[in-house]
């Protein structure tokens, strides 16, 4: 897979809602009756033609500055690329917004 082939944008439809709520609770079972819109203010979709294989969420944290909440990628595409497409597109999404930092935490024992 090149990584001009991951196109990242907003969920534009049910069928995207769908497959990123599908995603989303593979990694995190917990959020499986999540509602995507109510619990995060941004969110993102990474699309290999029209299949979601990935997805970045954020929410506000302090003036101008954002707390990553999730970011999962299917597992046949991790280590190529997507993850960090999904980051870079989120830190250019929040900029436009006004946000001028990204924040996120790992768990210690998150090897991977």
């Amino acid at each position: 897979m090149k990584y001009g082939e991951i196109k990242v944008g907003e969920i534009q439809g049910s069928k995207d809602y769908e497959d990123a709520i599908l995603l989303l609770a593979e990694e995190f079972p917990d959020h499986r009756d999540t509602n995507l819109f109510y619990q995060y203010e941004f969110l993102l979709i990474a699309k290999k033609s029209n299949e979601v294989i990935g997805m970045i969420t954020a929410n506000k944290y302090l003036p101008r500055k954002a707390l990553l909440c999730d970011i999962v990628v299917e597992e046949k595409y991790r280590s190529a690329g997507v993850g960090i497409k999904l980051l870079k597109e989120m830190g250019i999404y929040l900029r436009e917004r006004g946000h001028t930092h990204l924040l996120g935490f790992t768990p210690k024992n998150n090897k991977k």
